[in-house]
């Protein structure tokens, strides 16, 4: 899967391709900033590299690719473009009580981080899909 990384040193962002598990690994031994999203260091051409995901750009990438599960996705049929600052933040805590904390792009998309994160948000909005399948919100 590719991973897409912006220096914490404001340098240009790189992209890198792993399997999920490596992934993993470098999370575990990482850290996060204030908005939760993973921070990780990475060797890249001999140097050592602080860096952050960039889940927006990593979302968009799997934005229709619903077919074998590629995460994070954004999902543009949920956007509301209309949502002021405010009306996002409310959201986001309302989320966030529920156990289901949830980031938002710049045009107000939710970000979902897994077909169960996607489940728990529909369940907490109580939002139904009439296109559901096995194990997805449907009632």
């Amino acid at each position: 899967m590719i991973y897409t990384f912006e220096p914490m040193d404001g340098g240009e962002a790189f992209e890198l391709n792993m399997p999920v598990a490596e992934y993993g690994e470098l999370v575990a031994a990482g850290d996060e900033d204030e908005h939760g999203n993973p921070i990780v260091t990475v060797e890249l051409d001999g140097e050592t590299i602080r860096a952050r995901r960039n889940m927006v750009v990593d979302a968009r990438r799997n934005v229709g690719s619903r077919a074998g599960d590629a995460w994070p996705q954004v999902s543009k049929a949920m956007a509301n473009p209309g949502m002021t600052d405010a009306e996002v933040r409310s959201e986001q805590e309302y989320l966030d009580k529920a156990g289901v904390p949830t980031q938002y792009t710049k045009d107000r998309e939710p970000i979902f981080e897994s077909r169960g994160h996607w489940k728990r948000y529909m369940q907490a909005m109580g939002y139904h899909d009439r296109d559901a399948g096995y194990g997805d919100q449907s009632a």
